[in-house]
């Protein structure tokens, strides 16, 4: 369930985001989903589809980060951990 998400260069409205279930030692170039902002598929070769959750918090981000052309989040043990608890 981690997510990282890189501008298609030359464009200001469409990335590139690793498909939903798929290991990190699995994905390549050619298995990175092309999406707009608008959460509109524009290449995908893969099997898998985008993870809304991430779509959601990484189009955020590079819309209001122009100067920004990759992000990355993880979901560590311990913070899945942590959020996990009751309290």
């Amino acid at each position: 369930a981690n997510h990282i998400s890189c501008r298609v260069p030359g464009t200001t409205d469409q990335f590139l985001i690793n498909a939903y279930g798929m290991l990190y030692e699995e994905i390549d170039a050619s298995s990175l989903i092309k999406v707009d902002v608008e959460g509109n598929t524009l290449l995908n070769a893969s099997d898998y589809d985008v993870n809304v959750a991430g779509f959601v918090i990484h189009s955020a981000i590079h819309m209001a980060k122009h100067d920004m052309d990759c992000v990355a989040h993880t979901h560590t043990p311990a913070g899945m951990a942590v959020s996990a608890m009751e309290c």
